[in-house]
């Protein structure tokens, strides 16, 4: 079902005029809403986490200038009304809040991409207090190519694990490689391992720590296919030890080229759900698959796949586990020039309890997800409006509904 964006244009009307940081929502209005963020033309909202005041924390990526891109963090109440706005730039570059995490002493860790001085793009990582001022950065610079930073997760040991890509020099030229740290809680590396091959692109969306205390990554690779014939993408999921990133087992799934994995997650009965795209009959469809925990016949247990779709293409962004044994997932549905935000719910079993779509006559995109305290949804991203870009938090009810 899809939300008629009249009466949430008006809303984005509404919160354009009156500057949209300037727009309160009062303690006596519901408690779902749609509040946009950002001043100048391009803003993206990419990850949220909800506080413990129940509030949000928001990162992503805001324009200062025509030439110039920083990270964002935004503070929230839980009505969506800013707090406190901090923007981080590294060395006059374009740089990206990709991926956020609440830390232990309640400040937050922001990982993304930054620009250095040379011109390339190099992995960051920021440590803020609980306010958001900065208290350690680090770039991480692999052969001075270019680097993306696309996923965070605190460890056990009170350190971090990173993923992203990295470019290296193959035989044929410039490829990605997954690129996997370690660090500290102070912040420095531990250990960095690269996956892939000298010839072929790879590419790493989500880490996760599992019920091991290893780590399992998800993405997409043309390294490591099906079968050797078989030079397309797959769907690509592995658990590294903890000794320096040693792969222990790997599989990968589907035969598009644009097939990929997004996230990963941990069920209450130690087995995983992942979250993808696939191509099926020319048609773009998120992709579900769980399975168990079994290293020792390996990740090609399945005990159920799904895929799911909305009126056109639909593609995942996010998949996050709910208080009830659920999960939801969100992206976009595309349909020609126009995107909507999509979210979808299922139960345990695979089964679709809810979906729902937002969206105006441009880009609208979802890009997170996560249940709120009341049993609700937060949802980041992005929406096109009046010649810009703005980042866009969406709360619904529990059936996905403003």
């Amino acid at each position: 079902m899809k939300t008629s964006f009249y009466i949430i244009t008006v809303l984005m009307i509404t919160i354009l005029a009156a500057c949209v940081k300037e727009k309160e929502i009062s303690t006596t209005q519901a408690d779902n809403f749609l509040k946009m963020y950002g001043s100048y033309k391009a803003n993206e909202g990419y990850d949220l986490k909800q506080t413990s005041d129940g509030g949000y924390i928001i990162t992503g990526k805001t324009m200062i200038s025509e030439l110039n891109e920083d990270i964002i963090l935004i503070k929230t109440d839980q009505y969506g009304n800013q707090e406190w706005e901090k923007t981080f730039d590294v060395e006059n570059g374009n740089d990206s809040g990709n991926s956020l995490e609440i830390d232990s002493d309640g400040g937050f860790i922001i990982f993304g991409t930054c620009t250095n001085l040379a011109g390339n793009t190099d992995m960051f990582l920021l440590k803020t207090n609980s306010t958001g001022d900065s208290l350690w950065s680090r770039q991480i610079d692999v052969l001075s190519l270019d680097q993306d930073g696309k996923s965070v997760k605190t460890t056990v040991d009170g350190g971090y694990i990173l993923v992203g890509t990295t470019e290296v020099i193959g035989v044929d030229g410039t490829h990605k490689d997954i690129y996997m740290v370690k660090m500290d809680a102070s912040g420095n590396k531990i250990w960095g391992k690269t996956y892939g091959s000298s010839t072929e692109d790879d590419d790493a969306r989500c880490v996760i720590e599992n019920y091991d205390n290893k780590y399992m990554i998800i993405g997409k690779t043309k390294s490591f296919p099906i079968n050797p014939n078989d030079v397309s993408y797959n769907i690509y999921v592995t658990i590294n030890s903890p000794v320096e990133g040693t792969v222990i087992n790997f599989c990968t799934y589907g035969k598009s080229s644009e097939d990929e994995g997004v996230g990963v997650v941990k069920t209450s009965e130690t087995n995983y759900i992942m979250a993808g795209t696939i191509s099926d009959n020319s048609t773009k469809k998120i992709y579900v698959r769980k399975f168990g925990n079994d290293q020792s016949s390996g990740l090609q247990d399945s005990i159920w796949v799904k895929n799911f779709n909305g009126t056109g293409n639909t593609f995942a962004r996010s998949i996050s586990s709910t208080g009830d044994n659920g999960i939801v997932i969100v992206g976009m549905d595309v349909d020609g020039t126009n995107s909507d935000i999509y979210i979808i719910k299922i139960d345990n079993d695979g089964n679709e309890i809810f979906s729902q779509t937002f969206g105006g006559e441009k880009r609208d995109e979802g890009n997170a997800v996560i249940e709120t305290n009341d049993n609700g949804f937060a949802i980041i991203g992005t929406t096109e409006y009046d010649n810009r870009s703005m980042i866009c938090l969406i709360k619904t009810n529990s059936v996905g509904n403003l």
